[in-house]
């Protein structure tokens, strides 16, 4: 596996941005960041949640010319048409804040002789996040959101098309309402997400990807479907 991953623009096909590539050590020490951290962020009221995600929200817009270019450089979307990636972004993240308070209260359920009933919502831990190129806001943040209001942190792997754009949401939430280590990008080939998944403790994954791509991932775990 090359060391470094070369990003080349769909359009021009000129190389627009070199990443180092994590090894598995290296998403050992972050993941291991990311479980210390949640400790303390699931213990927030989901009303501080809340408002620490909507605070780092502001990054989206803060930077939304360098934005722009990353997509349109990464991906090949004309700038023209980016920004209302950015302002669908925006848009979806406020309703999931709307929505998480009534999301994550305890639901009572109808009585029942000598039982006390109820469903109660907890944060799982550890998300891990692989993330598309061909909507790279909309895809991740879909993700990225509920798991953070939900208390959990987030490992991201987003598209080897679009390291850029997982870098902006690793930027955006790092260091919210003094809790740092929120999230980390993690850039890597599919054996090593395999891998992740295969043997890391990680509670949860989220795929958004092509059938090929999963199909790759799969051959590096031991997970079989019928």
């Amino acid at each position: 596996m090359s060391s470094v991953l070369k990003v080349k623009s769909p359009y021009s096909q000129n190389v627009v941005g070199e990443y180092p590539m994590d090894s598995f050590t290296s998403v050992q020490e972050k993941l291991s960041q990311l479980q210390s951290s949640q400790k303390s962020w699931k213990k927030l009221p989901i009303r501080d949640r809340i408002q620490a995600v909507q605070k780092a929200l502001e990054y989206f817009t803060e930077n939304k010319a360098q934005i722009a270019k990353d997509i349109s450089e990464q991906m090949g979307r004309p700038i023209s048409q980016t920004p209302g990636e950015i302002k669908g972004l925006l848009e979806r993240a406020q309703y999931l804040c709307g929505i998480a308070d009534d999301a994550m209260a305890v639901k009572t359920l109808p009585p029942k002789e000598n039982f006390e009933r109820s469903i109660v919502r907890e944060p799982l831990g550890v998300i891990f996040v692989i993330s598309a190129w061909n909507y790279p806001l909309l895809v991740t943040v879909n993700s990225v959101v509920p798991a953070l209001l939900a208390g959990n942190t987030v490992l991201l792997k987003h598209s080897s098309q679009t390291p850029a754009i997982g870098k902006h949401f690793e930027k955006a939430f790092q260091n919210i309402a003094g809790h740092k280590n929120l999230i980390h990008q993690v850039i890597i080939d599919h054996s090593v997400t395999g891998k992740i998944i295969e043997e890391l403790d990680v509670q949860h994954v989220v795929f958004t990807g092509s059938v090929s791509g999963g199909q790759q991932i799969l051959k590096h775990t031991s997970v079989k479907f019928m």
